[in-house]
Order: C-alpha cells, then sequence, then structure tokens
C-alpha cells in the first residue's frame, strides 16, 4: 500500500492532514495492470474514482468510429470521479494502462462511509476533485476546438491538392493552442531515405533550418522520427547539444501512419513557460489527426511532379 506522506504529496489531497489523509487510506484499494490492459471499458459500471500512483494510463474515447485520447495520466492524476460524484452509472470511455501501472481505487460504497463518518475531510475531497476538474475543462475545451478545427481543415477536398497550404493552416491551429516563437513540419519523400523536406514553418529562416536536408544531419530530427517524440524544457535542453531554431525548450511529434514516419512537427521557445505533458499529449493528437491527410496530400504532389517529369522530357 502507499504510504500516507505519499499521498500527501498528489494535489487531489492538497489540505488535508496526515490524520484526514490516514482515516482515508483504509478504504482505498490498490490494484495492478499490466500494460496494454484495461483497467475498465466503456459501457461498464462506473462504481470507483482511480488514482494513479505508478505507470501511466490514457483515457480513450469513440467518436463516430475514431478513437480518440481524451487524457494521458501519471502518478498523482485521478480518474473515473463519476463513479463517486454519482452522476453517471456506466462508462462513457475506456481507461487503458499504456504501461505497466498501480492505482487506487475509491468506491462509491466507500465514499458514502467517509461521508458519514467524516463528513468534513469528505467535503475536503469532493472540493478538490471539483478544483481540478475545473482547470482540466478548460483544457479539454482547447483540445476540443483543435480536434474540430482540425477535421474541418483535413476534410475539405482541396487541402489534397497542396500540402504546404494544408501544413501552414495545421500550424496556424497548432500555434493558436500553444503559442511558441518557432515551428515547422517536415515531411519524409517515399523516394528519398532520410531526406526531409519542411513544409511550412514559423519564426525559422533558412539559415536556422534548410527546406531540404539529411534529418541526420540535424541533432534531434531523426531521434523523433525513430523515438516518436521529444520533449525539453529549459533546463534540460541547456545540458544537451543545440539546435539554430530553438532557443529555450522544445517539443516534437513524430506523424506516423501504420507505424511508419511520414513527418514531424516541431515546436521550439514556448510562450512564457515550459512545454508539459499536456501540450505533448495535445501535438500528439493533432499528429495523428493529420497523419494519413498529410501522407495523402504528399503522395499526390508527388505523383503530379512525376506526371509532369514525363510530359516534359518524355512526351507522355
Amino acid at each position: 500500500m502507499i504510504q500516507t506522506n505519499e499521498l500527501n504529496k498528489f494535489d487531489l489531497f492538497a489540505d488535508l492532514k496526515i490524520d484526514d489523509i490516514e482515516k482515508i487510506q483504509p478504504l482505498l484499494q490498490v490494484s495492478h495492470h499490466r500494460a496494454g490492459t484495461d483497467i475498465y471499458k466503456a459501457g461498464e459500471p462506473s462504481e470507483h474514482l482511480y488514482i494513479v500512483i505508478s505507470g501511466e494510463v490514457n483515457i480513450l474515447h469513440n467518436i463516430d468510429g475514431e478513437i480518440i485520447t481524451l487524457a494521458h495520466l501519471y502518478a498523482g492524476l485521478f480518474f473515473g470521479e463519476a463513479g463517486i460524484l454519482g452522476n453517471k452509472e456506466k462508462h462513457q470511455t475506456r481507461a487503458l494502462a499504456v504501461s505497466d501501472s498501480s492505482v487506487l481505487a475509491l468506491s462509491s460504497v466507500n465514499t458514502e462511509r467517509l461521508k458519514k463518518n467524516h463528513p468534513q475531510i469528505a467535503i475536503t475531497l469532493l472540493n478538490n476533485i471539483a478544483r481540478i476538474l475545473a482547470s482540466r475543462l478548460d483544457i479539454d475545451t482547447v483540445r476540443i476546438g483543435v480536434i474540430s478545427a482540425l477535421s474541418k481543415l483535413i476534410s475539405d477536398p482541396e487541402n489534397l491538392h497542396n500540402t504546404t497550404m494544408l501544413a501552414q493552416s495545421v500550424l496556424r491551429i497548432t500555434l493558436a493552442a500553444m503559442p511558441s516563437k518557432k515551428a515547422f513540419i517536415g515531411v519524409y519523400p517515399a523516394y528519398l531515405s532520410g531526406e526531409i523536406h519542411i513544409l511550412a514553418s514559423v519564426g525559422i529562416d533558412a539559415k536556422e533550418l534548410p527546406k531540404r536536408q539529411q534529418d541526420d544531419n540535424d541533432t534531434y530530427l531523426s531521434k523523433i522520427r525513430h523515438n516518436d517524440y521529444m520533449l525539453l524544457t529549459s533546463a534540460k535542453y541547456l545540458e544537451l547539444p543545440k539546435v539554430r531554431y530553438a532557443k529555450k525548450n522544445l517539443l516534437a511529434q513524430s506523424i506516423k501512419t501504420d507505424e511508419r514516419s511520414v513527418g514531424v512537427i516541431v515546436l521550439a521557445d514556448k510562450d512564457g513557460g515550459e512545454f508539459t505533458a499536456r501540450n505533448q499529449l495535445l501535438l500528439r493528437i493533432i499528429a495523428g489527426h493529420i497523419a494519413f491527410t498529410i501522407e495523402a496530400s504528399q503522395r499526390r504532389q508527388e505523383q503530379k511532379a512525376s506526371e509532369e517529369l514525363k510530359r516534359k522530357y518524355v512526351g507522355i
């Protein structure tokens, strides 16, 4: 069982004394979940509040046949709160253990027991849940807005004809959600192994980032291609090799289709602070949302360029 002094560090238990947490602790049940297994599925009874104590958990939702990641949770964060708030009888989402994870569960039955025996502790706990959910609401509103804007963008057939315009529009939407001084989207042409073409950029000139180059000429691009993502805070970036297009911090995500990297989206020098795990999740959602459209648009333009070359030099 997790120790009381460890629970005291979690935001959910803020404003509670050690003695108060000790009264809650016997009501918590611990469970362990291997990577790739469900903690609960959509449609199952919603009867518990869950708290991540180790590992990582994704909250997934099916929207019109498309699986969207609503949240990426790690130690100290909670989910499934509807189970003790009493406003839903069944889960609307799926909770998936991304890595081997351990969670604490507070049942609705034990919540009622806490309300009866220690009403002030229960009120503080529920107030903390409400406070944290309010802050999450702002984040989810931004996320839904981004997904909606991207959906409109990629559903327009005209965007398949111009990959550069598509990439520029994606960058505008991305920077509206995560203001940064510099950003770019690059793609890997199918016929040129290891070469990256910069489709669109903001705040970056050709001296800082050539329009075409081998990705292993860049300190980070080849790593992102193979490792899927990168998040460098200012403190971490100070210790590592520098690139011209980033002065203090960097967030990057590989754009993949069927486990094949077709491009990368990079943000640098975030306005007014550091990139966070929530920013990373949002960039992952953006990359996943645009991946097939970027690939289809790029393929169409490569095909068009090939046909023009044939007409010019072969006379076909």
